[in-house]
Order: C-alpha cells, then structure tokens, then sequence
C-alpha cells in the first residue's frame, strides 16, 4: 500500500505534509507519528492538500486538533493548495489559512 501523505523538511521555509490521493483511518497513526515528530522539532508547518482527493474524518479530528494545539497556533500550522471540494473537509477560521491556494 502506497502513503498516502509525504513529509518535506525544511529549515529555512515551514515543513510540508503533503495529502496525497485519499486519506483513510489506516494513515491516522503515522500521520499523528509524524505531526508530533515536527511538533517537537518545533517546525512551522503547512498542510499541501492539492492532491488529496478525500479526508477521512479521523484525519480531519487529528489535523483540526493538530492545528488547535500547535506550539504558535495559525502563525506556525496551516493549509495550503486546498481545492473547493475539500474546504468543507478542514478546519476553517480556527487554522488560519484554510482557503490559501497559494
């Protein structure tokens, strides 16, 4: 079974998780592994959802609390890439940047 999201680590610009194809209850457990293994590299993240297709909703709890309770809040965890279809799938105003398709 191919991942169905990537990590890209980066010292000078924030880390991205990148969603990849469908996100399903399988992945919740090495995608919370590696939100707290930035977490605790204190690393600025953005979430690139420009390839994921669907967000399962126990993907959607762990990046809405991710997203929550992030060290620095929307400043340091947020979106990027969010097509129309998954808007309504991510936390909104509480997260910053939900909208950015930048």
């Amino acid at each position: 079974m191919t991942p169905s999201f990537a990590i890209k680590r980066n010292r000078t610009r924030p880390s991205r998780v990148v969603l990849q194809s469908e996100m399903n209850v399988v992945d919740a457990k090495d995608l919370h592994e590696a939100l707290i293994a930035l977490r605790d590299a204190q690393a600025d993240v953005r979430v690139d959802c420009r390839a994921a297709e669907n967000v399962h909703g126990a993907i959607q709890q762990l990046l809405s609390i991710a997203c929550r309770s992030w060290p620095g809040g929307p400043q340091r965890f947020g979106w990027t890439n969010v097509p129309p279809e998954l808007q309504w799938q991510l936390p909104g105003d509480d997260c910053g940047a939900a909208a950015s398709k930048s």
